[in-house]
């Protein structure tokens, strides 16, 4: 299982070097909401293994970087900025599938080569600022007179 949070960019570690069929593949990570299986979201995510210095010759684990955003925050980065930012309508659990690809771009699994990883995720809501109960007011406000 794998642990995201929302409004933040995410760091995951997957095994999807270890099935890959392709030499030097483009991964896409496609990720089904458990109870709304209608929500499915597929992206690109910032591969940064061999960018974060842990790269050895033939690597178990790959490094994914992507940001989960509900729409409400504002994530800096972008595609442009090295991290991919998705927006999610529920949080929870998800299915995920990381697949291989040579295209850069594509987010149809028909046209993927081959499922690589799959599992199952956890998207932490971000913390809600809390009502607190201060009391009655010190007013002295007429009610009936």
């Amino acid at each position: 299982m794998i642990r995201t949070s929302a409004n933040t960019e995410n760091i995951i570690w997957v095994n999807a070097s270890r099935n890959k069929t392709l030499s030097s593949p483009t991964y896409m990570m496609g990720i089904t909401h458990q109870v709304n299986q209608n929500f499915i979201k597929r992206f690109i995510p910032n591969n940064i293994t061999s960018i974060s210095g842990t790269t050895i010759d033939n690597p178990r684990a790959d490094l994914f970087k992507f940001g989960i955003n509900d729409g409400v925050e504002n994530l800096t980065g972008g595609t442009t900025g090295g991290t991919t930012n998705i927006i999610i309508e529920d949080y929870g659990w998800y299915y995920y599938r990381i697949y291989e690809q040579t295209s850069p771009t594509n987010l149809n699994p028909l046209y993927a080569t081959d499922v690589v990883d799959e599992g199952i995720l956890y998207i932490i809501p971000p913390d809600t600022t809390e009502i607190t109960y201060t009391g009655y007011s010190n007013n002295n406000i007429t009610i009936y007179e």
